[in-house]
């Protein structure tokens, strides 16, 4: 009877864990695609001009995570953790980088929030990378090395 019951959280972990991957490669896909962000990893000597052009930045929507925030259940305590991390970062992600983006006088200091700016972006995505390689093995089954004959 055990069996039967963990095999239905186990799919219920799948299910829901696949969603996650499409949505958080989705998510990421979206913040590399936008150019200024591009630049900013870049590290152009222009990175700093493109500051500027951070207020535009949106991130995407998650309606799969706020659909089944509350079937984040399905899974253990940090992989929970984990995953609301990760949203936390990048709904926040937006307004941190609007606030790098105020345009400053002092070059100096807009080196440094062009630097802060792509370090804030580098962080969210190896967020999404580490979350991505958590989720994986849910999804993934293992196979066992099949026999052959010669």
């Amino acid at each position: 009877m055990l069996g039967i019951l963990n095999f239905g959280r186990r799919q219920q972990q799948r299910n829901l864990a696949s969603a996650l991957i499409g949505e958080v490669t989705a998510t990421l896909e979206a913040i590399e695609g936008y150019d200024e962000v591009r630049r900013l990893e870049a590290g152009d000597d222009q990175a700093e001009k493109c500051l500027s052009e951070l207020e535009s930045f949106r991130t995407p929507s998650s309606p799969i995570y706020i659909g089944n925030v509350g079937r984040l259940n399905v899974f253990d305590a940090p992989l929970q953790r984990q995953v609301t991390y990760f949203y936390t970062r990048i709904a926040s992600l937006a307004d941190h980088l609007h606030a790098l983006s105020r345009s400053t006088e002092d070059e100096a200091l807009r080196k440094q929030h062009a630097r802060d700016a792509a370090a804030e972006i580098n962080n969210a995505m190896n967020a999404g990378d580490d979350l991505l390689r958590t989720l994986r093995p849910l999804v993934s089954r293992r196979r066992k090395p099949s026999l052959t004959r010669a």
